[in-house]
């Protein structure tokens, strides 16, 4: 491959996909964007669940091709998973996003009530907090060192999950996807949700637009996956990687399944102008891959729909 990995979609699950759009458009300042419903033998196909049909909700920072996704499943019936879990846990674990005033940002919260916020500590000399988010999602907050433009009152940093065996989650994020290594022992954020002391290896990934720092506990602390977990269970889903050229897409695609990535179907195509699947690393994480041609942005959620892009889904919906 020659193009750069890149995240391009943050994506969480949900029970009410209009109080968890809320709570991050409101509590971040981050603009809502638009929203759909996916349905249809495609969505069944790409998530690998028969008779999958949900909603999603977008929300966007300040960059170009980059949203943060929520979907309420309306079929199947999701599980709790994500409100049962503890931050060690085996599975996406923590999203983690930057504000131009930390402490300000600290006060918001505490007028606001809202769950499981922790004191500002320092963590390798840089200062964030934790907070919960809808479904148990757990969310750090730190500074941002890059201006916010206005409108904007946040910007997506990172995403941390939790494996089972980090040198198999290098070779699934770092080698078949590309993501280059940034730190192979990156400061411990354990403290900011008050883990007690805990052994784990752990590695820091570029991944273009965001970083993915990967954990992987001693002595099975982690709790596994449950029984019968499906991506529909509440909390974090996946990461997207994204391209605008459809060579681009089809050569990670290639790369990812020669790594091991089993993929839930073919790369679904419409007309050479989206193009995506779904694919799972050998210890169960989902990743999507997607492909949206610049002027069909407003349609998959990349910037603010207008009455075109609303136009064109509606076709979009009937033909699914």
């Amino acid at each position: 491959m020659t193009e750069k990995p890149s995240v391009n979609q943050i994506a969480i699950c949900t029970d009410n996909l209009e109080t968890t759009s809320a709570f991050y458009a409101g509590l971040f300042e981050l603009p809502r964007v638009g929203g759909t419903l996916f349905k249809g033998k495609v969505t069944e196909a790409v998530t690998g669940l028969p008779g999958a049909r949900m909603s999603a909700g977008w929300l966007m920072d300040d960059r170009e091709f980059f949203q943060f996704e929520m979907f309420q499943y309306h079929t199947p019936a999701p599980k709790a998973f994500g409100e049962q879990r503890n931050p060690w846990d085996i599975g996406y674990s923590r999203i983690a996003l930057e504000v131009a005033d930390l402490k300000a940002f600290h006060q918001r919260c505490t007028q606001r009530a809202v769950k499981g916020l922790s004191p500002i500590k320092s963590v390798a000399g840089k200062s964030c907090f934790v907070l919960r988010g809808p479904n148990n999602v757990l969310i750090e907050v730190g500074q941002t060192t890059r201006a916010l433009p206005k409108g904007f009152g946040a910007r997506f940093a990172g995403v941390a999950l939790n494996v089972p065996n980090l040198d198999v989650a290098l070779n699934s994020y770092h080698k078949a996807i590309g993501c280059p290594i940034i730190d192979n022992a990156p400061a411990d954020k354990g403290p900011l949700w008050d883990e007690a002391p805990a052994t784990k290896r752990s590695v820091l990934l570029d991944g273009g637009t965001i970083w993915l720092e990967i954990n992987e506990y001693a002595e099975s602390r982690s709790v596994a996956w449950p029984d019968g977990y499906r991506i529909c269970d509440f909390g974090q889903q996946n990461v997207a990687f994204g391209s605008r050229e459809g060579t681009g897409i089809k050569a990670l695609y290639e790369h990812m399944v020669k790594g091991g990535f089993r993929q839930n179907t073919e790369l679904v195509s419409s007309l050479g102008q989206v193009q995506l699947t779904y694919l799972n690393d050998p210890q169960g994480f989902n990743v999507e891959i997607l492909m949206v041609r610049p002027w069909l942005d407003g349609v998959m959620g990349f910037r603010r729909a207008n009455a075109f892009d609303r136009f064109l889904t509606k076709i979009m919906m009937a033909l699914a």
